[in-house]
């Protein structure tokens, strides 16, 4: 297997340098999956250019509904190019939008309210200079083609976003979203580009929104900090040229952005707010804190509520991972307290490593806190935000089905799923009601954030490979002769997810050297979607792979699975 350093070496990095033309620039990006004909020759701008803390945070727009279709809300969303301040002292920069801003508006829905959302896609012809294309049999030519994803949803399949099913520019597409829920006490969704090969331009370029499920009752009775003491937070990260343009060549970028900003600021008062926390980055990995040591509460996760509320000075969250957390500012009246990331980019395994491209980020955000609150503070935090539903342990006694999903690298670093390519046929067919294990066999030396779409799982455990486990396993898989997945394992150093990892998940971590296991329930509609990892470069890159979600009646009763 390839090493990591190799991709290194050839030029991930973006500190200081300036990013060259032609085969240099292809290089940069080609080590995570980019094609060999992207380019881009202008300097990066270093991360000391633009001041921290100089711009307000923005708070992103509620969507709002135009009218009805069919008896239920109708929302209109128009993909469009502008030009958006990111910061003081940048032109203004041009993106893509979702109606006109980046983040696009916030959805606040009940659940199990149907709504329709008619996508428009009125964005330029072709792709700008400052998005270098990289043309392949999934990208044919340079149109901006684009489809949305509700990620989380539990959608029907012609709703889902199929990444080849794409609307060009001047097309429209209206999606039908039934806002299911399957633990019944909201879930915090969000939107994003998902069209075929180029997912990572077009959410680079802006096309990422929250979209929240909500259970008023539930959220009522919690007596959560709400209104403006509840924040959506994006974080994200990019590189700019000395024009204010994005620079997309390489993975680990230079400035965070939130909501929209760069390094920007947030007056808030000295009480209890609940932040909708979203690592949105195309590829960055983060580990959270506050730089006054302070600890911060942890209600919920991707799809959901906590049994127990986890108390903790750090968070990390891979891209596409959710964080439903309260931070209580009472005891630090007048205090000045950065939001800082703790880890590298490549996640915590790589820690301590100085490994080229691996460009820090040590900050995102500050809070500024003011010295008086303007009224008295009644919210609260809940030990216990849901009962008790043992979800994991019903899918492991009612167990039907097990499954290997590896995670593979190659020559030129290309990454697939079960070393096939995207357009190989489906070889993945669960259906509705049945109850599987999933093994997520990461055979590459990266981290890679897992994501299966229609429906939420439960993280088991991650067991890792004994000294030569992951070469065995390809040397035998290669060779037809598969032994017992255990015997490549050491099953008694299993370790249990994060006490924060335990609710419902649709984004699991999969580290290199482990093998994580899921606890997955189907339910929902039958159809066709896509499991992929959630590093856009990856994805672009075949590594993802259709499915094929069976109706109940329609299956049969196999005991094994590929």
């Amino acid at each position: 297997m390839r090493s990591l350093w190799v991709c290194l070496v050839l030029g991930l990095g973006v500190m200081l340098a300036p990013l060259h033309g032609g085969a240099d620039a292809a290089d940069q990006d080609s080590g995570h999956g980019a094609h060999a004909d992207s380019s881009d020759n202008r300097t990066v701008l270093e991360q000391d250019a633009l001041t921290p803390f100089v711009d307000p945070l923005p708070i992103p727009p509620r969507a709002e509904p135009v009218g009805e279709h069919e008896g239920a809300p109708l929302y209109e969303v128009t993909l469009r190019q502008v030009e958006q301040k990111l910061h003081r002292d940048l032109p203004p920069t041009p993106v893509f939008t979702y109606n006109g801003i980046w983040p696009g508006p916030t959805f606040n829905v009940q659940h199990d309210q149907p709504v329709h959302v008619r996508w428009r896609n009125a964005l330029p012809e072709h792709y700008p200079d400052w998005l270098p294309v990289n043309l392949s049999h999934h990208v044919p030519d340079d149109r901006i083609r684009t489809v949305t994803h509700l990620h989380g949803g539990i959608t029907k399949s012609r709703s889902d976003g199929y990444p080849t099913w794409t609307q060009d520019p001047g097309e429209e597409v209206l999606y039908h979203y039934t806002n299911g829920d399957a633990q019944g006490d909201g879930a915090m969704l969000w939107y994003h580009d998902h069209a075929m090969g180029n997912t990572r331009l077009n959410v680079y370029a802006g096309l990422a929104g929250f979209y929240l499920l909500r259970n008023p009752e539930k959220e009522a009775a919690l007596n959560l900090p709400s209104g403006a003491y509840e924040i959506p937070l994006v974080l994200q990260d990019r590189n700019f040229a000395e024009d204010g343009t994005l620079v997309y060549p390489g993975v680990c970028r230079n400035f965070g952005v939130v909501n929209g900003a760069v390094f920007p600021y947030l007056e808030v008062e000295p009480r209890r707010y609940r932040f909708r926390v979203l690592n949105g980055s195309n590829f960055r990995i983060k580990r959270l804190a506050l730089s006054n040591g302070a600890s911060f509460s942890v209600i919920g996760g991707d799809d959901g509520l906590l049994t127990r509320t986890v108390e903790t000075d750090e968070l990390l969250l891979a891209p596409a991972e959710r964080a439903d957390i309260i931070v209580d500012f009472s005891d630090m009246a007048g205090a000045e307290i950065v939001l800082e990331n703790t880890t590298s980019c490549f996640g915590p395994q790589r820690d301590g490593q100085q490994r080229m491209g691996d460009v820090e980020l040590p900050h995102l955000m500050q809070f500024r806190v003011a010295e008086t609150a303007d009224s008295p503070d009644e919210s609260a935090i809940p030990q216990h935000p849901v009962a008790e539903d043992r979800e994991l342990e019903r899918i492991l006694a009612e167990k039907t089905v097990e499954r290997a999903v590896t995670l593979d690298e190659h020559e030129d670093f290309l990454f697939l799923i079960n070393d096939r390519h995207f357009d190989a046929p489906v070889e993945i067919r669960p259906r509705l009601g049945d109850s599987e294990v999933w093994n997520i066999v990461n055979l590459t030396d990266e981290a890679h954030p897992f994501h299966i779409h229609l429906i939420s799982f439960r993280i088991i455990e991650r067991v890792p490979f004994r000294e030569g486990g992951v070469e065995a396993y390809i040397r035998d898989r290669d060779a037809g002769q598969l032994k017992d997945l255990d015997s490549y394992l050491i099953p008694s150093q299993a370790e249990a997810p994060a006490p924060q990892e335990t609710g419902p998940k649709d984004v699991a971590l999969a580290p290199f050297g482990y093998v994580t296991r899921l606890a997955v329930r189907w339910y929902g509609f039958p159809g066709r979607y896509v499991i992929h990892c959630h590093l856009l470069d990856h994805e672009d890159n075949d590594m993802m792979r259709p499915i094929e979600v069976l109706p109940a009646e329609a299956s049969d009763n196999a005991q094994t699975a590929n």
